[in-house]
């Protein structure tokens, strides 16, 4: 596996079980203007995106949108490719606070953003397009 910058066309590419929202693929062009994106591949497929949006100056949301076929064994060498480019862009962008979002009682994700250094915030309540509680996290410095 190998990480590149994200091109547009990366959410047509990388196949997921469940869509988030409706016309989420085409969002690839917002998302690239928003902060910097980047796709985990491996023989050519997209396995993984990941990138910033920046809010203002100092302030950044994270996400991250993990492939079907992405393999069980990569974890580790996501975290650590995460966490790199998340600090690059912390440092160059001179961001004092990254936030995330997991969905409430999502254990994977709750002990991967403990990983990559987050803390738990508190709960939003009916927070996603569905009505689903959600739990914000950020990392300050």
């Amino acid at each position: 596996m190998f990480v590149r910058a994200m091109e547009p066309l990366d959410l047509h590419r990388i196949r997921i079980e469940q869509a988030a929202l409706p016309g989420w693929r085409d969002q690839g062009p917002a998302m690239l203007a928003a902060g910097p994106c980047w796709a985990a591949v491996r023989n050519g497929q997209v396995l993984a995106l990941a990138g910033l949006v920046l809010h203002w100056p100092g302030r950044a949301s994270c996400w991250c949108l993990i492939g079907a076929d992405f393999p069980t064994t990569g974890w580790v060498w996501l975290t650590k490719q995460v966490r790199r480019r998340m600090g690059a862009a912390i440092r160059e962008l001179a961001l004092h606070r990254v936030e995330a979002e997991s969905a409430y009682g999502w254990l994977p994700g709750v002990r991967w953003l403990e990983l990559l250094g987050f803390e738990r915030e508190g709960l939003m309540r009916a927070y996603g397009h569905d009505g689903r509680d959600f739990i914000r996290w950020a990392k300050v410095s």
